[in-house]
């Protein structure tokens, strides 16, 4: 019998910001719809009538509200910082629930969050990394945890030719050797790795002819970064777009030759599937899920993030051709990533973590 699941969500749309936990909650939510599982939901930060526009009275209000009104037999909760609140009211109705760990959400959770973990019946992680956070801290079993990685889109990332009118907006040249990183520059999320890449693109530079550095994404840590630009004389070399609309990301994938970001903390790195998708060999650090995301090596190369050196001579073997065939073969990537992380890959682990209720 399937249950009759009610979604505690952080938000599905973001006109600032649309990332990966966004397109988690959707792919979340179309599953469910596509099985036929009935369900119900609610975000914290949408402007709808769905959402409760970042208000925290209002959305705890309401969620004890639908809930009541609503009777599930299950409720997934989007997001650790709700895991208090949904146990709160599983408790009451004696009903289970799953909460979903992605990533720098599960790193020095407080005792509150590590009791509310504990307590629920599944643990749904993007990665090893991310199960590993949690289990150290709660030291839940292996049984509780669920591998429910994000889902790609594969008919939307898509190999294309570089696509001409950025080569003229940026004024790149056919052979202009093109490194792309796209994240939220935030200040509380200095781990993605792009002030490495800065401090050796020089001497890249000096061993691969023409390399370029376009950095794609806005956010509060993007005036640092045009300092360092400024101070190491990388002007002519880097290149900051600010933010990239949704429609414009896979040609400023189809763009480059290597999609770059060696993080420290990333939960999973869904922009590591999209650029495979597109064909593009990635670059990514080993010591978080990008690990994950990369298929441990088959979709690009993985360097310790805290090495300079690491980060400089993976990206001049790449960008010289000198590293596996593989990752030059885009018909390859694609195939790898498409069958490890497809939309019916994504269905059929939920279907199957589903089973178990």
């Amino acid at each position: 019998m399937k249950p009759k699941v009610f979604l505690l969500l952080t938000d599905l749309e973001n006109p600032k910001y649309f990332g990966g936990i966004q397109m988690y909650n959707r792919s979340l939510i179309g599953t469910l719809e596509k099985q036929n599982v009935a369900h119900a939901f609610l975000t914290l930060n949408d402007i709808n009538s769905y959402g409760c526009g970042k208000n925290k009275v209002r959305f705890v209000a309401r969620f004890y509200q639908k809930v009541f009104a609503y009777k599930p037999t299950l409720i997934i909760c989007g997001h650790i910082n709700f895991a208090l609140l949904c146990y709160s009211i599983c408790k009451m109705l004696n009903i289970p629930y799953y909460v979903t760990c992605h990533g720098i959400d599960a790193i020095d959770m407080s005792r509150s969050k590590i009791y509310a973990l504990q307590r629920a019946k599944r643990l749904l992680h993007v990665s090893e990394y991310t199960k590993n956070n949690v289990q150290q801290q709660t030291k839940n079993s292996d049984d509780t945890f669920c591998f429910l990685p994000p889902c790609i889109d594969s008919n939307k990332f898509t190999p294309t030719p570089r696509p001409q009118h950025l080569m003229k907006k940026w004024n790149l040249n056919k052979d202009d050797k093109i490194i792309l990183t796209i994240c939220r520059l935030s200040k509380e999320e200095m781990y993605k790795g792009y002030d490495t890449i800065l401090s050796v693109l020089h001497r890249v530079a000096q061993k691969v002819k023409n390399v370029r550095y376009i950095i794609g994404g806005s956010g509060d840590d993007i005036g640092r970064i045009k300092d360092i630009i400024v101070t190491e004389n990388l002007h002519d070399k880097v290149i900051t777009t600010g933010f990239i609309p949704d429609e414009e990301i896979t040609n400023y994938y189809n763009l480059c030759d290597v999609f770059a970001m060696p993080s420290k903390k990333e939960g999973f790195g869904i922009v590591f599937t999209e650029a495979s998708c597109c064909g593009k060999p990635n670059l990514a650090g080993n010591k978080d899920g990008s690990s994950d995301a990369v298929l441990y090596g088959k979709t690009g190369v993985l360097v310790d993030p805290d090495s300079s050196e690491q980060v400089e001579e993976a990206l001049v073997q790449i960008l010289s051709n000198k590293a596996r065939p593989q990752l030059y073969d885009g018909d390859y990537l694609r195939s790898e990533v498409i069958n490890a992380y497809s939309h019916s890959a994504f269905e059929k682990r939920l279907a199957d973590i589903l089973s178990l209720t």
